[in-house]
């Protein structure tokens, strides 16, 4: 993976990706720098700064400056191709298309056009880029400039600074229509926070599918009360129509002429009269100007995911809980607990938004459990859920994934010839989780035997289809139809998605359950239930039970085992064998169930809860916070910034520790319940990790993942120790 930042001098860089490599090795991501290009040029060719200033000021006679440009893209690309081949990790690397900016930046435009389109031809570097964006295994950062951006920039006798922030926000605009013309996807970076910026990049290289579901009060923040510089534009635009309006207008005349007859006392000759035109009409620019001013929109591109949305948002305002609008309706963001939780309880927020088009689209639109909003046929749906989760059937189905697993690590150690079995094995451990908890849901669930299972081909095919069905809800669940017109490839590809996996359901899965429960083999409580329901409700709920079982603890669980398989996990992986062994029943309710609260706080599956007030909310949360909360407001739980707040978790909450869920000093190892709370500004305790949610529409399966997680782990502990074959993400 190849991260690229750029943007102008002193804004930053250097320090971001220093950030970011100890970031990334914190999570045992293994990351090589290739920065300071230019100076190690400079330093061979003995070319110092006024040698540059010379070769800018005539760059007709002295080629120096582009020269060197040329040299720096050269090694770059060098870069890019050695990066194509380093699969582990990542390379982090500088300047980008900076190099062309500064050519742009520095040199007149006739001879800057020239040598630009030299430079462009003579180098690689697009293709890389572009390649690498197009198969995900890139991401070009372009850094807005520092707001106490240095007047004279920093004087180490090499680089070329610019004079101030104006310059260095031109030089990175220069970048930027740079990348836009190259059609090279990037990151626009203008968060000031340090930290923040650290997490919008890795929030960037970690996207996580869409979720189904401080102690001081926070602030809410929307669009300046000050005009922004459009509205002074049309605010005296609006003066200068007026009074031309008064002086020339013919239908403005007899309005002169009226108010010269209707002078106000003191004003004979009318003059203040004529003058009440041009201040009427500047007082209706100044309201229509305001009124014109609006919150900021959910979406600044639509490359953006929700998670990515609000991570930019909250990062960019540096405060807790913001307003912005989405398809004009109100929408909070929050990292504040004491507002999820207020929101989770109160039962007006039991909606979730979307939009009829995309929710149309997915099958979901007043069907299934996960986005029904119609309260008849979600309680219809949830009862169909909960009569299989009581504690016996959750046992049952957790030690059903831990068997799989097991015969699948078995068997994956059988194929490896004897003299090969010291050597690491190769295994698709997401793969194998994920069809684990596939055969929860058709066994335990669905209740069809495992003779009856469809064959091996079409159950790959089965979850293939579902990861396919969660990108596709990724990109319907918030769009209009009219947004999606204008990528119809990508429209057509999410629509053979949806369709895909409902043709499986309905031609393997859908004969099979009928069976199963005419047999009544006790096992599919839950499929007894749903042949109270029509064949659509049926096969969508069949297709949402996929969803939330085969892609969600198997995503917390590998990534608990990608940390394991880290040099910065090993000695933990260790650990947790040795108390395994020593006393099961201790490590399963202690270290075990510590590591895998810290995975799901590192890597949430679901990063954001998104809910809507379908009804009036209690007076207590229309008033909590002053935040004045009414029908129809949607409000976004952003569960991975809270999830990262050193307020809750303290200035190591960036880094993988599974002990901050333990008590200090137990032996054997205790879970600390108390984790799971934060303390409120007037002493109590908050929930501050809400993994699955809360209230009436938090995860109706919390136990039976916790439990399926668990077995599974203590499955693989005794049957293998992990390795890291490559980064997977």
């Amino acid at each position: 993976m190849l991260v690229t930042l750029c943007g102008a001098s002193s804004s930053g860089k250097t320090t971001l990706l220093e950030d970011l490599k100890q970031r990334l090795e914190s999570i045992g991501i293994k990351c090589v720098e290739k920065t300071e290009t230019a100076r190690q040029i400079m330093r061979e060719k003995s070319i110092s700064k006024d040698d540059l200033k010379a070769s800018i000021k005539d760059p007709e006679n002295d080629q120096t400056f582009v020269a060197l440009q040329q040299e720096i893209m050269k090694r770059q690309s060098q870069v890019f191709r050695e990066a194509q081949d380093h699969l582990e990790g990542f390379v982090l690397c500088d300047r980008g298309p900076c190099p062309l900016g500064f050519i742009q930046h520095y040199l007149p435009r006739d001879i800057s056009e020239t040598w630009l389109k030299c430079v462009e031809e003579s180098s690689d570097w697009k293709y890389h880029l572009s390649v690498y964006s197009d198969t995900s295994r890139s991401l070009v950062v372009l850094v807005s400039p520092l707001q106490c951006f240095p007047s004279g920039g920093e004087e180490d006798g090499v680089r070329l600074t610019h004079n101030g922030l104006c310059d260095a926000s031109m030089f990175t605009n220069s970048v930027r229509r740079l990348l836009e013309k190259h059609k090279i996807p990037f990151l626009f970076l203008e968060e000031q926070d340090r930290q923040l910026r650290v997490d919008r990049v890795v929030s960037a290289l970690f996207p996580a599918p869409i979720a189904v579901e401080t102690s001081h009060p926070p602030q809410v923040t929307s669009q300046s009360c000050f005009p922004s510089g459009k509205v002074v534009v049309g605010m005296l635009s609006g003066v200068a129509l007026a009074w031309l309006g008064a002086k020339r207008a013919n239908w403005m005349r007899s309005v002169v002429t009226f108010l010269k007859s209707a002078s106000i006392p003191g004003d004979p000759s009318g003059t203040a009269s004529l003058l009440l035109v041009p201040v009427l009409g500047a007082v209706g620019a100044v309201w229509w100007g305001l009124a014109r001013d609006p919150t900021p929109t959910l979406f600044e591109n639509d490359s953006e995911t929700v998670s990515q949305a609000c991570a930019h948002h909250l990062g960019k305002a540096a405060l807790s809980t913001v307003e912005v609008t989405w398809k004009g309706e109100r929408t909070i963001i929050t990292r504040d607990p004491a507002l999820a939780m207020t929101i989770f309880k109160d039962t007006a927020f039991n909606g979730r938004f979307g939009t009829v088009f995309g929710l149309s689209a997915l099958g979901m639109m007043q069907e299934g459990l996960i986005w029904n909003n119609d309260i008849k046929s979600w309680k219809a749906a949830r009862q169909c859920f909960q009569a299989s989760l009581n504690m016996p059937n959750i046992e049952v189905a957790a030690e059903t994934a831990a068997r799989f697993i097991s015969r699948s690590l078995e068997q994956a150690l059988c194929n490896v010839p004897e003299s090969e079995r010291k050597q690491p094995v190769q295994y698709d451990m997401l793969g194998e989780l994920r069809s684990a908890m596939m055969v929860v849901a058709l066994s335990h669930f669905l209740g069809i035997e495992e003779a009856d299972f469809p064959d091996c081909e079409t159950m790959l095919e089965i979850r293939e289809s579902v990861v396919k069905y969660f990108k596709a809800w990724e990109y319907f669940l918030l769009r209009e139809e009219r947004e999606a017109a204008c990528s119809d490839k990508l429209r057509k590809e999410h629509d053979a998605s949806v369709a895909r996996l409902k043709i499986l359901v309905e031609q393997h899965l859908l004969p099979r359950v009928s069976v199963a429960s005419a047999a009544g083999t006790g096992k599919g409580k839950f499929a007894a239930r749903m042949q109270k329901l029509d064949h659509n409700s049926s096969t969508q709920l069949i297709i949402e039970l996929l969803l939330a079982t085969t892609d969600t603890s198997s995503v917390s669980l590998f990534y608990l085992l990608f940390h394991l398989a880290s040099p910065s996990g090993t000695t933990l992986q260790s650990e947790m064998r040795s108390q395994y062994l020593a006393d099961s029943s201790s490590f399963r309710g202690g270290l075990a169930k510590a590591a895998l609260y810290e995975a799901m706080r590192v890597k949430p599956v679901g990063p954001v809860i998104m809910r809507q007030a379908v009804s009036t909310p209690s007076a207590e949360t229309a008033a909590f916070q002053n935040l004045g909360l009414a029908k129809g407001d949607n409000v976004i739980v952003c569960v991975e910034r809270m999830n990262m707040d050193p307020k809750i978790w303290g200035r190591d909450a960036a880094h993988f520790r599974a002990q901050r869920f333990l008590d200090e000093g137990s032996r054997p190892m205790k879970f600390n319940q108390s984790r799971l709370f934060a303390e409120g500004e007037t002493g109590q305790k908050i929930r501050s990790f809400m993994p699955f949610g809360d209230g009436p529409k938090g995860c109706v399966g919390n136990n039976l993942a916790e439990a399926e997680m668990t077995q599974v782990l203590c499955a693989i502990l005794t049957k293998a120790s992990v390795f890291p074959r490559q980064s997977p993400f």
